[in-house]
């Protein structure tokens, strides 16, 4: 597959190391300024270039790219479609059919999954991951699948990537993580998300944590709301009612603190806080690592 990047300036490549990339593990920065420079200079690349290039696997390139694909900043250049291989991919998705679905595909069925598979973009992988989102909600059925299929394709979910990064955005402990911050208007960056999925609690204590962190600290901060569930955690707390009851009133902050909250919370669409020390880099990268493989 070859692949065409947006352009970028050289200020947004400077705002995206600053703002987003500079914790990054080195072999990952490397190949975001790949993508970012084949985008400056209007370059085509492929995911095999860049992992030959820099001596890595295709899938951690592969899963840097799907990245930039969901955020709209890297497109597939489109290629016509060959018989054979549309043919080959139709009996491919025939056959899942009939592995989820435990019996052999009937003619209507099977005329279904022929339509769906008129999108160009859903490959065999993508059909397995409508397969398994219809499962396990328990419809699995090919009518239900065109509708999904014309439902997120209209969402601009053409994609496997598109469609990944759409419903992990749209995880509960996700929306709970922005909603407790007030983040409205953008998506988390894939550093924000790797501290949200470490986080093993029901959603509404991390909204809690989160909203607790607003108050005491005047903007999102991950650091700060991952702090207040592990302190809950080494207490034995698991539910709302209890890290409600554990709270105690401060002698700091009263009016002055609330004000700041009320001032900052504004412009919480901008402001982050990432001035990690050396050990919390070294922290985050379990996360970050199990985030790209």
């Amino acid at each position: 597959m070859i692949y065409q990047a947006d352009h970028f300036s050289e200020k947004e490549i400077a705002y995206r190391i600053n703002e987003e990339l500079l914790f990054l593990p080195y072999d990952l920065l490397k190949i975001h300024l790949f993508i970012m420079k084949s985008g400056y200079y209007e370059q085509t690349f492929t995911v095999d270039e860049i992992a030959d290039k820099f001596e890595t696997t295709g899938a951690k390139v592969q899963s840097v790219v799907d990245e930039y694909i969901a955020s709209g900043k890297v497109k597939e250049k489109e290629q016509p479609e060959e018989e054979e291989h549309r043919e080959k991919k139709l009996e491919l998705c025939i056959y899942w059919y009939g592995m989820y679905a435990k019996k052999e595909p009937d003619v209507d069925e099977v005329a279904d999954i022929a339509e769906i598979c008129k999108h160009s973009k859903i490959s065999p992988d993508y059909f397995m991951y409508i397969l398994d989102y219809c499962t396990k909600r328990n419809r699995l059925s090919t009518s239900y699948m065109k509708v999904l299929v014309k439902d997120w394709v209209s969402r601009g979910l053409t994609t496997l990537a598109e469609a990944k990064y759409y419903f992990k955005q749209t995880s509960d402990k996700i929306v709970a993580a922005k909603k407790g911050f007030r983040i409205s208007g953008r998506t988390l960056i894939p550093l924000e998300i790797a501290y949200v999925e470490s986080w093993n609690y029901a959603a509404s204590l991390i909204q809690y944590a989160c909203e607790r962190t607003l108050l005491f600290n005047g903007k999102p901060n991950f650091r700060y709301a991952d702090a207040i569930l592990r302190s809950w955690k080494e207490k034995g707390i698991h539910s709302l009612n209890d890290a409600k009851l554990d709270e105690k009133p401060r002698k700091t902050g009263g009016k002055e603190q609330e004000k700041s909250f009320k001032m900052n919370s504004f412009h919480n669409f901008e402001q982050r806080d990432y001035d990690y020390d050396a050990l919390e880099a070294l922290l985050l990268k379990r996360y970050q690592d199990s985030y790209y493989e």
